[in-house]
């Protein structure tokens, strides 16, 4: 699976969330430095290819969305987004027994409406509109086809006219620790944010929440192929120091 994004797309989201102009007369190494961003791991963005073994009770269905589709986790028997296309889930999943979203933005419930039926609950962070589903906060744990999560706030990536809380959920039971991150962490991005304030808050959501994981932590994110904790410190560039 391709990278959500390449290193221009990096730095115009580091633009974006500093409320700075992109200058394209800018070299790369400059663009870098003048961003904040970490100039080695944005030179081998185009190679790079973060190696992460799904467990077996792990399944991703990635539904059509942008160039390279939206991802749904399913873990065990319960769904962690829904992709764009509930019916096309349905196909593949077998018989699930609940939902859990990350985030309100429409790639990740489109298929809600088509999928709650056919499970026994739902659960969606605090702040959003989501029929029938109990709402989570930041700490809260919660038992998931059998396995122990805790919520994660992860809030600070944006659509253009919304910024809803986020959560990750992350379980140190299965097979290997994982965490579920939505749009907070794409192998070698992030989320885009529209403005300082919500920079700021995703940065620091994302450092204190999710890079104190364990460093083998399998990430599993809403675009793109799963990574680690370990991986995106060396190879993000928003990341690695």
């Amino acid at each position: 699976m391709e990278l959500e994004d390449e290193a221009e797309d990096v730095l115009q989201k580091a633009c974006r969330g500093l409320e700075l102009p992109y200058d394209p007369t800018w070299s790369l190494e400059e663009a870098a430095r003048r961003l904040n961003v970490n100039y080695e791991a944005l030179t081998r963005l185009e190679t790079y290819t973060p190696t992460a073994s799904l467990p077996d009770e792990v399944k991703c269905h990635t539904t059509e969305f942008g160039h390279i589709g939206v991802n749904s986790w399913q873990i065990g028997t319960h769904l962690f987004d829904t992709g764009t296309n509930g019916e096309q889930i349905r196909e593949t999943s077998g018989q699930l027994t609940g939902i859990t979203i990350t985030h309100g933005h429409h790639d990740h419930v489109g298929g809600y409406s088509v999928l709650r039926p056919y499970v026994e609950t739902a659960w969606c962070p605090s702040d959003q509109p989501i029929d029938q589903a109990e709402t989570l906060k930041h700490g809260e744990i919660c038992l998931m086809s059998g396995y122990q999560f805790r919520c994660l706030d992860v809030t600070g990536h944006a659509t253009p006219t919304h910024a809803p809380k986020a959560l990750a959920y992350y379980t140190d039971e299965t097979e290997v620790p994982l965490c579920v991150i939505g749009d907070a962490i794409f192998a070698g991005s992030m989320g885009g944010c529209r403005n300082a304030a919500q920079y700021e808050q995703l940065m620091s959501n994302v450092r204190d929440h999710i890079l104190t994981l364990p460093p083998k932590t399998l990430l599993l994110p809403g675009h793109g192929p799963a990574t680690t904790v370990e991986q995106e410190l060396l190879n993000n560039p928003f990341l690695a120091r």
